[in-house]
């Protein structure tokens, strides 16, 4: 592309070759072809581009918006001929034209003022994520979010004052938001959720979570026990253990979900049965390895297979004297 039209470059790729919207032209990429400049436009700057659920293809500039049928010909403008940035056809039927304001078009062509927060205005991106809400970029003004129901919120208040340049979601349902100052945000879905006493939780001293091999989430605490999460839910259901009341840490490994406590391990057994296996010594780490259990105590390290200690190190091979916690496997072993 000549340099001066390339400064800013929409690019939809289609079967019928790869569309790009630049300063004066709309162009296509095919590989028998090449680049070919878009016949039957107005020579002005060009800037979105989107396809309808009938393989149609639509372009907004600066001009409005147009539309390329089956047959290759161009219509528009289609409504009103006012400056358009960027459309896209939500899968509820609406299409929305980014311009000056946010707009609707209807289905005899006009457009209408959608409602939304007062300073949603000079709108460059939208994004429709798989949740049905729609994400909104300005020039200047950041980011606001309709979800599903049509309700608006304003985005992350950081980006105000920001240009946004492009939105776009990803397979993890993570939102990638990038600004015309260099910046790349990534945006959590959904809200935390806080699991509290009403939810089931005894105490406020957590020690751990974990995940089992089905899936299942597990969380230990000092003081009130073992507990299963529904995560759909946010429910939490006590379970009772030979370890009492102090759990302090667990794995998943062999198959069991092996809990450590003040009065040693316990094994947790996919069929819901639990086995204790007494230790002279408060278990506060677990980490799997050679087919047995490296466990940490205050001041201590031990390696526990088949129901015995099988090496225990301390402070004469070289660990330091205060509590030991927590374990970590490297992947050097």
């Amino acid at each position: 592309l000549p340099g001066e039209i390339s400064e800013r470059v929409e690019l939809l790729p289609r079967s019928d070759g790869l569309w790009l919207s630049t300063i004066g032209s709309i162009r296509r990429y095919r590989p028998d072809a090449g680049l070919t400049v878009e016949p039957g436009l107005p020579e002005v700057s060009w800037y979105g581009l989107a396809s309808t659920s009938d393989g149609q293809l639509l372009a907004a500039g600066r001009r409005g918006l147009y539309r390329r049928d089956s047959e290759g010909i161009w219509h528009g403008p289609l409504g009103q001929a006012e400056l358009a940035f960027q459309v896209l056809d939500a899968r509820d039927g609406t299409r929305w034209i980014a311009s000056f304001r946010l707009h609707r078009q209807t289905a005899d062509g006009t457009w209408s003022a959608a409602e939304a927060v007062e300073d949603l205005r000079f709108i460059r991106v939208l994004s429709e994520l798989p949740d049905g809400s729609l994400w909104v970029g300005t020039h200047g003004n950041g980011l606001f979010i309709r979800d599903a129901s049509g309700h608006w919120q304003v985005g992350e208040p950081r980006l105000a004052g920001e240009m946004i340049t492009a939105i776009r979601p990803d397979a993890q349902g993570h939102v990638w938001v990038a600004t015309e100052g260099g910046d790349l945000h990534q945006f959590q879905r959904g809200p935390m959720s806080v699991l509290e006493r009403e939810n089931g939780l005894r105490g406020r001293l957590l020690a751990a979570v974990t995940t089992a091999a089905d899936g299942s989430l597990w969380l230990s605490s000092y003081g009130t026990g073992l507990y299963r999460v529904d995560p759909d839910r946010l429910l939490l259901t006590a379970i009772d253990t030979p370890c009492a009341a102090e759990v302090r840490a667990f794995r998943h490994a062999e198959g069991s979900l092996w809990i450590g406590a003040a009065q040693g391990l316990c094994e947790f057994m996919a069929s819901d049965r639990v086995r204790e296996h007494p230790l002279p010594f408060q278990v506060d780490g677990i980490e799997a390895a050679q087919g047995g259990l490296w466990l940490s105590s205050p001041n201590a390290l031990y390696f526990w297979r088949d129901g015995k200690v099988e090496q225990s190190l301390g402070t004469a091979e070289g660990l330091p004297p205060s509590p030991l916690y927590r374990l970590l496997p490297m992947p050097d072993g």
